[in-house]
């Protein structure tokens, strides 16, 4: 169904551009794309809820509720009375920010949260390596200087014996482009979720993802 509408969508929308673009022409744009959009509406898959007669479908969810893990901590006790946690299945949270100023740090705070309480967790770092996402991770977790730990002059001893109890902790797993042969894509993203069970994922960043249903020719806007 994707596909069919997909396929019979790009030519109108084509049009319409023509209209705009070579013919300059709003209103038959307009007029084309009213035109066609009852078939194209006529063809979309709905399926609606009948919340009263299948009420007895939260019944269940009150049962999975119960056990207190519906809601993922923030890490940030603020955030967590105002929003009681992230809900799991139901949010998808963006932070946004100009460069240097704590988005990811914000971000790995949040996963090394719900990693701490139990969480599988997940992060796609379209920048940085694994080492140095583990290095923040030891920041944010253990108190280390992340000064020190970048310039490599921490008390490896210390670290050591950090690093031996760390190994007996639930897994935290981080993947790069390189990991996934040199692009990140929603398929690609939702195949690292699928295969390590992920409770929560991280994304760092949109921007450095790429979009697998682009075509060339299309608008750089669609992408």
């Amino acid at each position: 169904n994707e596909n069919f509408l997909y396929n019979r969508m790009v030519p109108i929308l084509t049009k319409v551009q023509d209209y705009l673009t070579k013919e300059e022409d709003s209103r038959k744009a307009v007029e084309y794309l009213q035109q066609e959009l009852p078939f194209l509406t006529s063809k979309l898959r709905l399926e609606a809820q009948d919340i009263v007669k299948n009420a007895d479908v939260r019944i269940e969810e009150l049962e999975k509720r119960k056990d207190g893990k519906y809601f993922i901590t923030t890490g940030f006790r603020e955030l967590d009375n105002a929003l009681m946690g992230w809900q799991r299945g139901e949010d998808l949270v963006t932070v946004m920010g100009r460069t240097n100023e704590g988005k990811s740090w914000c971000l790995l705070k949040f996963l090394e949260a719900a990693w701490s309480a139990g969480y599988r967790v997940g992060l796609y770092s379209g920048e940085m390596s694994g080492i140095q996402v583990g290095f923040r991770f030891d920041t944010i977790y253990n108190n280390f200087s992340n000064t020190i730990l970048t310039k490599g002059s921490q008390d490896i001893e210390a670290y050591r014996e950090y690093v031996k109890g760390l190994k007996e902790k639930n897994s935290f797993f981080v993947i790069t482009p390189e990991d996934m042969g040199g692009n990140c894509t929603v398929t690609k993203l939702e195949a690292f979720i699928q295969k390590y069970k992920l409770d929560i994922v991280g994304v760092d960043q949109y921007s450095l993802m790429d979009d697998e249903t682009f075509k060339p020719g299309q608008p750089l806007r669609v992408k």
